[in-house]
Order: C-alpha cells, then structure tokens, then sequence
C-alpha cells in the first residue's frame, strides 16, 4: 500500500506541481529568450534580506532589488 501511495504522489501530484509551471515559463519566452530560476533558503534569505546592491561582473551593472510584499520574496534584476 505504501508503494502505491509514493507512485500516486508522484505521478498526479509531484510530476505536474513541476512540469505545468516550466512549460509556462517555456512558452511565454521569445525565441532568443531564456529563464533563469532561482532556488533559495526562504528562512535564510529573509533573515539576512540586502534591500539594494550593485554587482559588476564584465563591465556590465546589476542592480538588485529585494523586498518582501504580500508574503512573497521579490527579486528585481536590472542592468546598463
């Protein structure tokens, strides 16, 4: 029996909780479009938050924005 419950979790539970969501992102990209996903401890992150900062890497200026609204951990990336 437990079997059979760890295949139903992971065949109509797991499988799509994973794939629906990449297929969207899959399909709202252009052709020369790319994703990055980006994995984080939740506890971690929000306790040690850095609201702005400037990364440079090959010339180029990142500027990253993070805050917390309505729950949710944002990340805003920009570069010049």
């Amino acid at each position: 029996m437990k079997f059979k419950v760890i295949v139903f979790f992971l065949q109509y539970i797991l499988v799509p909780a994973i794939i629906v969501p990449l297929i969207s992102i899959k399909e709202s990209l252009s052709e020369y479009g790319f994703a990055v996903i980006d994995f984080m401890n939740v506890n971690h992150v929000i306790e040690n938050l850095v609201p702005e900062e400037i990364k440079t890497v090959d010339n180029i200026d990142f500027h990253i924005k993070r805050y917390l609204k309505d729950g949710y951990i944002h990340k805003e990336i920009d570069f010049e």
